[in-house]
């Protein structure tokens, strides 16, 4: 019995070693996946962190973008005037943890990208939980919620007007969630807040084994 406990107690200490922070998992990331910004650029944005400046680094593209957050589980950086990137660790119930990359394109309304990776940078195809965002056309009517504000003709002659169909995505820096929001490109100021009156954003929240919708 005690070379049992012997066993899953070493078996417990490794789980926990495989742990890794976003310093880490940020350092580790493989070029090809921002290579305008390799291991060594990445460095000198952590470094500045470090010193309590800003970070401003000349990616290879001669841009200039810069870390605003850097925690144990949570990353932001401005990689370009108009490109940002968030990252976020997910813990799981079996002690490991998962890589959550957003990127976010303005141009100038918000259109992202949302990928998932194991700690070793491999990519995880299905996370349960989270609607796919392979065409953002399937997703456009959950967006909008039914009240009196915009009469119903007025409303779908608005949503015609969205077009292209694109969903931004963020990541706060406080919980392990993942909100969906819808953008609303080529509106008109006037167009865009009365949409806005009917429109709602999407947060899902993790659980450790997957998303379950907050209502």
């Amino acid at each position: 019995m005690k070379k049992i406990s012997v066993i899953l107690l070493l078996m417990w200490g490794l789980r926990l070693s495989a742990q890794v922070t976003m310093r880490e998992a940020w350092l580790s990331m493989p070029d090809s996946l921002l290579p305008y910004l390799n291991k060594n650029l990445r460095l000198e944005h952590v470094d500045f962190v470090d010193m309590n400046v800003p970070s401003e680094v000349r990616n290879l593209l001669q841009g200039e973008g810069t870390m605003d957050t850097l925690t144990v589980d949570y990353l932001s950086v401005r990689l370009s005037k108009n490109r940002t990137l968030q990252m976020r660790l997910f813990s799981k119930t079996d002690s490991t943890q998962m890589i959550c990359m957003v990127n976010t394109f303005r141009a100038p309304e918000p259109e992202s990208s949302l990928r998932f990776y194991t700690t070793d940078w491999q990519p995880i195809d299905n996370v349960p939980g989270l609607p796919s965002l392979a065409d953002p056309t399937l997703l456009f009517d959950t967006f909008f919620e039914c009240n009196d504000t915009i009469p119903s003709s007025e409303l779908e002659q608005l949503k015609k007007m969205v077009d292209p169909v694109m969903v931004s995505i963020s990541l706060p820096v406080d919980e392990e969630s993942v909100i969906l929001q819808l953008s609303t490109p080529f509106l008109l100021k006037g167009e865009k807040e009365h949409l806005d009156a009917v429109l709602v954003q999407r947060k899902f929240k993790w659980d450790a084994d997957l998303f379950k919708e907050c209502k």
